[in-house]
């Protein structure tokens, strides 16, 4: 069997966390790491993100078929309907759905939709060369006071010990 291709989905918090801290990283993810897909929906849920400067970022806005609405209410109530927009997305197309919200984490997981933290994108391309560990290490911090309900001080920890050992 052939290797399954490297798409990333990215889900509003992981691009709120970058929005936030240095949006920059999410071109270099997809000129470095793989191509990084949007939802249009979730686009529209993140304030200050236009299409435009997604586009600008070289992610790609996709738009979901409004039949598919049909089929997200099926999918567990626990999780908001853009959530349930990026779970349906990656599954069926094979893609890797970048997020650090655990009931998403959740179901992919149960649906064998394979998953990134948010932060693992910075991993990949400091371990390439591509970012400064000192970067990296910056915009974690910054993601992490930002965001303290879904990337703790210990997941900062674990990123930053992870940075250091390379």
């Amino acid at each position: 069997m052939p290797d399954r291709p490297t798409v990333l989905l990215s889900d509003a918090n992981v691009l709120i966390d970058y929005r936030d801290s240095d949006i920059t990283i999410l071109s270099l993810v997809v000129q470095h790491v793989a191509p990084l897909h949007v939802v249009r929906d979730v686009v529209d849920e993140v304030d200050d993100l236009s299409l435009a400067r997604c586009r600008e970022l070289g992610l790609t806005v996709i738009d979901v078929d409004p039949a598919v609405l049909l089929e997200l209410a099926a999918l567990p109530r626990r999780l908001s309907r853009r959530d349930r927009l990026s779970f349906y997305v990656s599954r069926e197309n094979d893609w890797i759905c970048v997020t650090n919200d655990r009931p998403l984490r959740k179901i992919c997981g149960e649906h064998n939709v394979r998953v990134r933290w948010g932060l693992e994108l910075m991993v990949e391309l400091t371990n390439t060369g591509v970012l400064p560990a000192s970067r990296a290490l910056a915009t974690a911090h910054r993601i992490c006071a930002n965001n303290p309900h879904h990337v703790t001080k210990e997941i900062l920890e674990r990123f930053a010990a992870g940075i250091r050992s390379k």
